[in-house]
């Protein structure tokens, strides 16, 4: 709508639109269904962009296939004018174009000495999306079980953050050696010091922190859903993707008592070292070169 309202020498600039997220493959949380109508609208909006957008990038593959498997479901609602036959028109101007972060800081650290004893990171938002409590109640196991690691839990307290955060600061007071805020140059230190990440999200389009964490050369642990396997490459996921919170379990019981092969990180931050924007950058310059040139 905003585009055919800003007359026909704007409306005539080739557009791209981003998705980062979007409202109709989002997983609502049940507060959020109760006011599904408002949630429609949003997802309306992103149809609507998506129709009008010359081309419809995604910052992973993981979130192109997820939003086109939610899409028809979403429309059905609608019983008349639905736009369903519109579905491959959109999808066949769509391209994955994976999110560009500022990595060169990480991908330079060095990891010269050994963490005694291990260091487990939590680096995400402290919210109910993230599974927080698959990932304590995990630790709260290896503890009772006598594994010695230590935890640094990164990022800013809200007040109505789940509970569980508060019950894991009690019970593991003797293994935390950093509890919330963290500025940059901390940020970067305590990344550079975790040896292991076990990631629980149930939501993310792609998985900033984690690739954060990797790109420091810590070793993650993820679920195979969403975009996370992207992340790893496919010689390792037999090691470092997990089905179910017990081999998730079992996964850092080993990772704890043995460690994992010297390869692996090395590995790993030669993978997500093409998210840097020195990789992305000429990438979506010639995204935007080919759209200029189609529309000349």
């Amino acid at each position: 709508g905003f585009r055919g309202q800003i007359g026909a020498r704007l409306a005539a600039v080739p557009t791209i639109l981003y998705f980062h997220e979007n409202q109709i493959s989002y997983p609502w949380s049940e507060y959020d269904k109760a006011h599904q109508y408002r949630n429609n609208q949003y997802g309306i909006l992103n149809f609507s962009s998506a129709l009008a957008a010359d081309q419809i990038w995604f910052n992973s593959a993981f979130h192109q296939r997820d939003f086109f498997e939610k899409l028809p479901g979403f429309l059905k609602q609608f019983p008349d004018q639905n736009q369903l036959h519109r579905i491959p028109e959109i999808k066949d101007k769509s391209a994955v174009f994976h999110l560009g972060m500022n990595l060169r800081e990480l991908l330079a650290l060095e990891r010269n000495v050994a963490t005694v004893p291990p260091l487990i990171t939590w680096n995400h938002r402290w919210e109910y999306d993230k599974n927080p409590e698959v990932f304590f109640k995990m630790l709260f196991q290896l503890k009772d079980e006598g594994h010695a690691f230590q935890l640094a839990v990164l990022g800013e307290q809200y007040s109505k953050s789940p509970p569980i955060f508060l019950e894991a600061q009690q019970q593991l007071v003797d293994h935390i050696v950093h509890w919330g805020y963290a500025d940059r140059a901390s940020y970067h230190r305590w990344l550079q010091q975790t040896d292991f990440l076990p990631v629980t999200s149930q939501q993310d389009f792609f998985g900033g922190s984690l690739v954060e964490a990797m790109a420091a050369g810590a070793i993650p642990l993820v679920p195979n859903r969403l975009a996370f396997p992207e992340h790893i490459p496919s010689q390792h996921r037999h090691l470092l993707v997990y089905d179910s919170d017990k081999k998730l379990l079992r996964q850092m019981r080993s990772f704890l008592q043995r460690g994992v092969p010297t390869e692996v990180r090395s590995d790993l931050r030669n993978l997500v070292s093409r998210y840097d924007w020195s990789t992305l950058a000429p990438i979506y310059d010639q995204g935007f070169e080919a759209l200029l040139q189609a529309n000349k």
